[in-house]
């Protein structure tokens, strides 16, 4: 991931517990910031300056100017998805079992936000006003399904879940924040969902296991 003045990338890496910068002016990488046992995602907040890293059930903030990482915040749970809103104020955090605000001012984790089973990716709206969690099992009029649930950021308080496919894997918003995309895997397709009706679209197929998808700005 980049910071917002593209000048320096950070890599996570996974099997040392470490996070790599790399100068992207030289493409060379500087000395590994050690994280702790198993780092799986990270986040930058807008102004470039505090990078934040899942890490074996809490989150670790590394200050960019001087790659040290701070104190670990206690999330409760493995992190599998960071987001941070578009003002910088709150890093959202998905655990595995449910969605915890951290505050970035105090570096602060606040109540948990209970969303669906398993859940395994967010994304935030382009205004800041809706998170999107993608959750990979929960029964909607008995039926079993993937589901997005969307929480305002306002309140923390989640609303009605949106129906996603039968496994989704991964989730994507446009740039002016109308469309979710679901990659489902079993069904190999990509949905689109619309964010002014909460309604999913004709799921569109793609190849076999769709894993990862990134909408162009």
């Amino acid at each position: 991931m980049f910071t917002p003045d593209s000048r320096t990338a950070y890599v996570v890496n996974q099997g040392s517990g470490t996070v790599t910068p790399i100068n992207v002016a030289t493409n060379t990488a500087g000395k590994p910031i050690k994280i702790g046992f198993m780092p799986l995602v990270l986040a930058i907040t807008p102004d470039g300056k505090t990078v934040y890293v899942g890490d074996s059930g809490s989150v670790i903030p590394i200050n960019v100017a001087t790659n040290k990482p701070g104190k670990p915040i206690n999330v409760g749970g493995q992190p599998f998805g960071l987001a941070v809103t578009p003002d910088g104020t709150t890093v959202y955090v998905v655990t595995g079992a449910n969605v915890v605000p951290i505050s970035t001012a105090t570096n602060t984790a606040g109540a948990p936000i209970t969303v669906g089973h398993w859940p395994e990716a967010i994304v935030i709206s382009p205004n800041g006003r809706e998170a999107y969690v993608l959750c990979q099992g929960d029964k909607i009029n008995g039926v079993w399904h993937g589901t997005i649930a969307p929480i305002s950021t306002r309140t923390n308080k989640p609303g009605p879940f949106i129906p996603a496919g039968r496994y989704p894997i991964a989730l994507a918003i446009s740039s002016d924040g109308k469309t979710l995309y679901v990659a489902d895997s079993p069904s190999r397709t990509v949905t689109p969902v619309s964010t002014t009706t909460n309604r999913a679209g004709r799921p569109i197929p793609v190849a076999r296991t769709p894993y990862a998808i990134l909408a162009a700005p």
